[in-house]
């Protein structure tokens, strides 16, 4: 039967070679690194765990003198210094050979936990190649499905967005031109940067200008930093109040419902940009249904709560899937400027205070600006599937005109 090393494992079969664990300093590396119970004596591979161990006794070599050990490091060890890992202090109390009072140092040892053995977008296992993101990081890429995002990871990804979305734009004016729009061959890259002067040139002197409002840019930007930390108080409400349950909620066709109403540029005011608005048309497209009394005409199903005047609340569809269903709330209050502040949404963004998801901004569009006239807002395509006839209905013998 093969020996294995005492830390990660690997079987002694002649391609690794084995050492022995003969100094208190390994015993105690190997202990805290793989969690194990090491004894001296025992035997650990050469290629791995004895790398490991010289690669944390470079940067702590302080305490090879201290415990009098014997190993020296060789300098023509080459370890890789790019791997991150996490540093975990361990306490060790260790009786030297002078016959020193027992002492207790603090020595950072590198070992990596369990929760970071696989990794969160892939599912692999190689500690040995894992990288450990640090808590900004977390909260900005990595989300698993069907959780929300918080208030202040739902504002932050929107900052991020909006400066993303200045980028595109100006790429997406170059990219018009055919040249710019397909792969470039290498033959033309010497004369690349000279192309991009003159398209560049040509579109700011007959094109729109690429910034029109500086000013309102920055009332934006100022206004999206000082809502960055705020938190949802719709959401709040809603826990508080016991609002959530659907049992408190009456159906009521919006075109009977006092509304209040904005101006196009106050709703771009409360999205920060136009992205929403033009998706908002196609969200009351799909949330249009048959009217109970007139089935020929359709209507945009709001929700309201008994002695609750300041709150509606609107259900759509996820477009993405068919039994996912969000729940839009948004309070407002006639008798101010700016009527409507505060709103939720149970998607995944829902909880956003600079600017509001497409579910928010469509019930807004169709309810501020749009003035509830279902006559100007298309048919739902999901309609035009009864325009088709079944098959099934017809004979297979009618008779043919040939």
């Amino acid at each position: 039967m093969h020996e294995t090393c005492v830390g990660c494992n690997w079987r002694f079969d002649g391609k690794r070679k084995k050492r022995k664990v003969s100094y208190v300093l390994e015993q105690a590396f190997l202990s805290a690194r793989y969690l194990k119970n090491v004894s001296l004596g025992s035997y650990m591979c050469d290629s791995k765990c004895r790398l490991e161990y010289l690669k944390w006794l470079k940067y702590n070599n302080e305490l090879q003198c201290l415990l009098n050990e014997g190993a020296v490091m060789s300098d023509k060890m080459e370890v890789d210094e790019k791997e991150d890992e996490i540093i975990t202090p361990v306490t060790v109390s260790v009786q030297t050979q002078v016959d020193l009072p027992s002492c207790q140092i603090t020595i950072p040892i590198i070992r990596t936990s369990k929760s970071h053995w696989s990794c969160v977008v892939c599912g692999k296992t190689d500690p040995s190649v894992s990288k450990v993101l640090h808590d900004e990081l977390r909260k900005l890429i990595f989300m698993k499905r069907s959780i929300m995002f918080t208030a202040e990871e739902a504002n932050t990804t929107r900052c991020i967005t909006k400066i993303r979305w200045v980028v595109e734009s100006a790429n997406g004016k170059i990219k018009q031109w055919a040249f710019f729009n397909k792969t470039i061959q290498n033959s033309t890259i010497a004369y690349l940067s000279d192309y991009t002067n003159i398209i560049c040139g040509i579109i700011n002197k007959y094109r729109t200008a690429a910034v029109l409002d500086r000013d309102k840019d920055s009332e934006y930007a100022d206004k999206m930093l000082t809502r960055l930390k705020d938190t949802n108080k719709v959401k709040e409400r809603l826990s508080r109040e016991n609002l959530t349950h659907h049992s408190k909620w009456k159906d009521q066709d919006a075109q009977n419902y006092s509304f209040p109403q904005l101006t196009e540029q106050e709703l771009r005011d409360i999205t920060f940009g136009i992205f929403q608005v033009k998706q908002a048309s196609s969200y009351v497209q799909e949330h249009l249904k048959p009217s109970a009394a007139f089935p020929q005409d359709f209507e945009f199903t709001i929700q309201t709560a008994d002695n609750v005047d300041d709150l509606v609340k609107v259900r759509y569809q996820s477009r993405h899937s068919n039994s996912q269903i969000y729940n839009t709330y948004i309070e407002y209050n006639n008798g101010i400027l700016n009527p409507i502040s505060r709103w939720f949404c149970t998607c995944t963004a829902g909880e956003r205070t600079v600017g509001c998801c497409s579910d928010i901004a469509a019930t807004l569009w169709h309810l501020c600006l749009n003035q509830t006239a279902i006559h100007d807002v298309n048919q739902s395509p999901n309609n035009y599937l009864n325009l088709v006839e079944d098959a099934l209905q017809f004979s297979d013998y009618e008779n043919s005109s040939d």
